[in-house]
Order: structure tokens, then C-alpha cells, then sequence
């Protein structure tokens, strides 16, 4: 899978996520009555958005990898995660809203078309930090919170002020390119920030392609590594059935780690070519951009985006 159709599926599940929210909050909208006040149905929506649409957009890392359990376990912790934001970015549009009336008091259409548009745009913000940095929660990686968590804010807050300025004018306007929008910032911050492409060269799934955005990432067979290579005859963890895949890829074959900008690989429990020359068990290679890495019988091109 390319870098270009990683993006697109981010797209599409977050648009996917603005189609499903949008008519289920309007729903919710009708029992705001039933709410002890209007900060409780605001936590509950808040929470319920988030909850959609960090679900959603947790499953593109499973998916990318054609991964059940990753899918699963994505959304899970997307849902989770991104209902604490939705929560908390609903309740502090509130909180900006609030202030800003205090100066905007008998000045009602500032406070409906400046005021309020600008608050909820923070709202969707902190929002939009929170479901991005759910993938990086879930690999247990720091870096990928903070470019998940920046790429989500500035999507967050721009799409969000596209948004509720846009309902000034068309007030029934729905908030499905919000999601678009968080989606193509993500893709901006993790490209300028990432270290680089892996890109397979040969084999069943060559021109699959795997971002590196972490600091540490391994690659091996099992199903759980940053960077996971099938293996043929259904010998890779959890396959129940043959599959197509490489040979002589150990389960944690190699690992790849970032020291200041430069990417060093280092061996684990398989054999290790770069440039068709052995690397060494007992030291790591510094990785130059069109390097050939090869694990096992699978190679690799390191490159730029």
C-alpha cells in the first residue's frame, strides 16, 4: 500500500466518521431537554463525537496493515480517547465562550458570528489533538502523540473555524470536511516529520509502503511489530491459514531507531543486509536515503517521501 492510498483511507474514515456523528448528534439535539442542564448534554455530546470519531480513525492503522486485531484494538482506544477530548474540547468551547461574553455583552451579533464561531473552532481543536494522538497512545509511542496530537490541532482549529464560520452563513452546513480537514493536517505534520519510507521491493506486496514515524520501530513477523512482513505457509503469528508472504523473516527481525535525524538499523534475531553487505550482530548501520535493506528474502528501499 502507498503512501498516497494511506492517505486516502485516513480521508475516507474520517469522512466516514462526519456521516455517521452528524446524524446522531442531530438526534441528540431533541433530548436536550431530558439533560440536568446544557453543560451535561454538552460533556455527552462532546464525548459521544469523539467517541465516533476516534473510533473510526483508529482503525486506519489496522487497516493500512491489513490487521484485525490492530483494527480492533485501534478503535478501541481511538473511541476511548477521543471521547475524553471530545468531552473536554466541548466543554472548553464553552469555557471561551463564556469569557469572550463577559466583553460582548449587548453586543449579540459579535458574540453569535466572532465570538461563538471562535470558541467552538478551540473546541474542535482539542478535539482533533486528542483523536490524533490515539494512534501513538496505542503503540506506546511519544512521538507519534505529539505529531498525531499537533497534526490533529491544526486540522482541529482550522477545519473547525471553516466550520462554525461557514454555519454564520448556512447554519444547517454539516461538519463532514472538519474531519477531512484534521485527516490532510495529519498527513502534512507526520510527512514533515517523519523519518523517511520504507518501500518493499519485491514479493507478493511489493510497493507496500511504511512510514517512519517513530523513534523505534521493529520489524518482524509477528503480527504486533511496528513493521510486520507475512510469511509464507501461514507461519506468522496468529495465521490460521497459508498466506502469501517472504522467507527467513524472524519474529523480531531487526529494529529500526532514530538517534538526533539520522535512522540506524539494528539486528535482532535475523540476518540483516544493507547494500547486499551483512551488517554486523554486534553494531548498528547508520541508513542513507536509497539504501536496500534486506530481511530475509524481503528488501526494502529507503527513501524520502
Amino acid at each position: 500500500m502507498t503512501i498516497f492510498i494511506r492517505r486516502l483511507i485516513q480521508i475516507a474514515l474520517g469522512l466516514a466518521a462526519g456521516l455517521a456523528a452528524w446524524p446522531v448528534l442531530e438526534s441528540l439535539a431533541h433530548f436536550e431537554v431530558w439533560f440536568a442542564g446544557y453543560l451535561a448534554y454538552t460533556v455527552v455530546s462532546g464525548a459521544l463525537f469523539g467517541l465516533l470519531f476516534g473510533a473510526f480513525l483508529g482503525c486506519a492503522d489496522g487497516i493500512i496493515a491489513s490487521r484485525s486485531r490492530r483494527i480492533v484494538s485501534g478503535a478501541t482506544v481511538g473511541g476511548i480517547v477521543g471521547a475524553i477530548g471530545g468531552a473536554l474540547g466541548f466543554l472548553l468551547g464553552q469555557g471561551l465562550l463564556f469569557l469572550s461574553g463577559e466583553y460582548l455583552v449587548g453586543n449579540v451579533h459579535r458574540l453569535q458570528s466572532i465570538a461563538l464561531p471562535a470558541a467552538r473552532a478551540g473546541g474542535w481543536a482539542v478535539l482533533g489533538a486528542f483523536v490524533g494522538a490515539a494512534s501513538g497512545v496505542r503503540s506506546f509511542s511519544f512521538r507519534k502523540i505529539a505529531i498525531g496530537a499537533l497534526g490533529g490541532f491544526i486540522g482541529g482549529i482550522v477545519g473547525g473555524a471553516v466550520v462554525e464560520y461557514g454555519r454564520v452563513l448556512f447554519p444547517s452546513s454539516p461538519f463532514v470536511h472538519l474531519v477531512a480537514l484534521i485527516g490532510i493536517a495529519y498527513a502534512f505534520v507526520e510527512k514533515r516529520l517523519s523519518f523517511g519510507i520504507l518501500r518493499v521491493l519485491n514479493g507478493p506486496f511489493k510497493s507496500r509502503e511504511f512510514i517512519l514515524n517513530q523513534r523505534r520501530l521493529v520489524v518482524g513477523s509477528r503480527s504486533d511489530t511496528d513493521i510486520p512482513i507475512p510469511v509464507r505457509s501461514g507461519s506468522s503469528e496468529g495465521a490460521s491459514i497459508p498466506i502469501a508472504g517472504y522467507r527467513d523473516v524472524a519474529p523480531t527481525h531487526c529494529r529500526l531507531v532514530a538517534k538526533g535525524r539520522d535512522l540506524f538499523i539494528e539486528q535482532m534475531d535475523g540476518i540483516v543486509r544493507v547494500n547486499d553487505e551483512r551488517l554486523s550482530s554486534e553494531t548498528g548501520k547508520a541508513l542513507k536515503f536509497d539504501d536496500v535493506v534486506a530481511c530475509g528474502s524481503v528488501k526494502f528501499l529507503y527513501k524520502r517521501e
